[in-house]
Protein backbone atom coordinates (compact mmCIF):
# COMPACT_ATOMS: atom_id res chain seq x y z
CA UNK A 1 0.00 0.00 0.00
CA UNK A 2 1.15 3.28 -1.14
CA UNK A 3 2.07 6.13 1.82
CA UNK A 4 1.72 8.78 -0.84
CA UNK A 5 -0.95 11.28 0.34
CA UNK A 6 -4.40 10.67 -1.99
CA UNK A 7 -4.91 13.60 -4.06
CA UNK A 8 -6.47 11.36 -6.64
CA UNK A 9 -8.02 7.87 -7.08
CA UNK A 10 -5.43 5.03 -7.31
CA UNK A 11 -5.20 3.67 -10.77
CA UNK A 12 -3.59 0.17 -11.76
CA UNK A 13 -1.77 -1.10 -14.90
CA UNK A 14 -4.94 -3.16 -15.56
CA UNK A 15 -7.17 0.46 -15.29
CA UNK A 16 -4.71 2.16 -17.35
CA UNK A 17 -4.42 -0.53 -20.40
CA UNK A 18 -8.46 -0.12 -20.98
CA UNK A 19 -8.68 3.39 -21.34
CA UNK A 20 -8.85 5.31 -24.34
CA UNK A 21 -7.24 8.94 -24.90
CA UNK A 22 -4.76 10.84 -23.15
CA UNK A 23 -4.53 10.87 -19.01
CA UNK A 24 -2.76 12.26 -16.85
CA UNK A 25 -1.69 10.18 -14.08
CA UNK A 26 0.25 10.43 -10.97
CA UNK A 27 2.98 6.87 -19.21
CA UNK A 28 5.71 5.01 -16.56
CA UNK A 29 4.46 2.01 -14.44
CA UNK A 30 6.83 1.92 -11.49
CA UNK A 31 5.33 -1.60 -9.91
CA UNK A 32 1.54 -3.36 -11.41
CA UNK A 33 -0.58 -1.04 -8.35
CA UNK A 34 1.02 2.35 -9.53
CA UNK A 35 1.05 4.15 -12.93
CA UNK A 36 2.90 7.47 -13.20
CA UNK A 37 3.25 10.04 -15.93
CA UNK A 38 5.65 13.00 -15.20
CA UNK A 39 6.00 15.48 -17.66
CA UNK A 40 9.12 13.57 -18.62
CA UNK A 41 10.79 10.47 -18.26
CA UNK A 42 14.66 9.38 -18.76
CA UNK A 43 15.10 5.81 -19.84
CA UNK A 44 18.48 3.83 -19.76
CA UNK A 45 19.00 1.29 -21.59
CA UNK A 46 16.31 -0.71 -23.76
CA UNK A 47 13.16 1.38 -24.67
CA UNK A 48 9.81 0.28 -24.02
CA UNK A 49 8.00 -0.29 -27.49
CA UNK A 50 4.29 0.86 -25.73
CA UNK A 51 5.20 1.96 -22.78
CA UNK A 52 7.81 1.76 -19.66
CA UNK A 53 7.26 -1.07 -17.42
CA UNK A 54 9.66 -0.26 -15.14
CA UNK A 55 10.69 2.53 -12.96
CA UNK A 56 12.41 5.66 -15.30
CA UNK A 57 15.95 6.79 -14.21
CA UNK A 58 14.53 10.17 -14.02
CA UNK A 59 11.81 11.79 -13.42
CA UNK A 60 10.79 15.27 -14.56
CA UNK A 61 8.11 17.67 -13.51
CA UNK A 62 7.53 21.35 -14.37
CA UNK A 63 5.02 23.08 -11.46
CA UNK A 64 2.23 24.91 -12.74
CA UNK A 65 -0.16 26.10 -9.88
CA UNK A 66 -2.83 23.54 -10.67
CA UNK A 67 -0.01 20.50 -10.48
CA UNK A 68 1.84 22.22 -7.56
CA UNK A 69 0.89 20.42 -4.80
CA UNK A 70 0.25 16.56 -6.57
CA UNK A 71 3.91 17.13 -8.08
CA UNK A 72 6.02 18.21 -4.84
CA UNK A 73 3.90 15.68 -2.51
CA UNK A 74 1.80 12.93 -4.17
CA UNK A 75 4.16 11.88 -7.06
CA UNK A 76 7.74 12.85 -5.21
CA UNK A 77 6.40 10.45 -2.48
CA UNK A 78 5.48 7.59 -5.13
CA UNK A 79 8.86 8.12 -6.77
CA UNK A 80 10.44 7.77 -3.55
CA UNK A 81 8.97 4.80 -2.13
CA UNK A 82 9.45 3.44 -5.88
CA UNK A 83 13.04 3.73 -6.16
CA UNK A 84 12.96 5.86 -8.89
CA UNK A 85 16.69 7.50 -8.29
CA UNK A 86 16.13 10.73 -9.28
CA UNK A 87 13.07 13.12 -9.37
CA UNK A 88 13.61 16.74 -10.70
CA UNK A 89 11.49 19.31 -9.99
CA UNK A 90 11.63 22.84 -12.72
CA UNK A 91 10.11 25.78 -10.92
CA UNK A 92 9.45 28.29 -13.53
CA UNK A 93 8.63 31.43 -11.37
CA UNK A 94 11.48 31.56 -9.41
CA UNK A 95 13.38 29.85 -12.14
CA UNK A 96 15.02 26.88 -9.84
CA UNK A 97 15.43 22.88 -10.78
CA UNK A 98 15.54 20.83 -7.14
CA UNK A 99 16.80 17.70 -7.68
CA UNK A 100 15.39 14.76 -5.06
CA UNK A 101 17.28 11.62 -4.75
CA UNK A 102 16.75 9.61 -1.98
CA UNK A 103 19.33 10.82 0.35
CA UNK A 104 19.34 14.43 -0.60
CA UNK A 105 17.84 17.19 -1.59
CA UNK A 106 19.23 20.04 -4.25
CA UNK A 107 17.80 23.55 -5.08
CA UNK A 108 19.99 24.74 -8.90
CA UNK A 109 19.61 28.54 -9.92
CA UNK A 110 19.94 29.92 -13.24
CA UNK A 111 24.02 29.77 -13.37
CA UNK A 112 24.41 26.38 -12.04
CA UNK A 113 24.84 23.12 -14.09
CA UNK A 114 23.15 19.97 -12.98
CA UNK A 115 25.38 16.67 -13.87
CA UNK A 116 23.69 13.66 -13.05
CA UNK A 117 25.16 10.14 -13.56
CA UNK A 118 22.14 7.67 -13.91
CA UNK A 119 24.15 4.96 -14.37
CA UNK A 120 27.11 3.44 -15.46
CA UNK A 121 26.66 4.27 -19.67
CA UNK A 122 23.85 7.14 -19.45
CA UNK A 123 23.98 10.58 -17.80
CA UNK A 124 23.02 14.38 -18.97
CA UNK A 125 23.90 17.47 -18.32
CA UNK A 126 21.50 19.98 -17.59
CA UNK A 127 22.49 23.98 -18.08
CA UNK A 128 19.80 25.66 -16.20
CA UNK A 129 20.11 28.92 -18.53
CA UNK A 130 19.66 27.59 -21.42
CA UNK A 131 16.56 25.66 -19.93
CA UNK A 132 15.05 28.48 -18.46
CA UNK A 133 15.61 30.28 -22.13
CA UNK A 134 12.78 27.86 -23.28
CA UNK A 135 10.26 28.01 -20.19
Amino acid sequence: MSTAPRFLPTYTLDDYQQWEGDWELIDGIVSRETVIRPDLMVVCGEQPERHLERRPSLAVEVLSESTRERDLIAKRSLCREHHVPYYLVIDPAPRTLTLFTPDDERTFGVDDTIRISLDDCCGINIQCARLFDRV
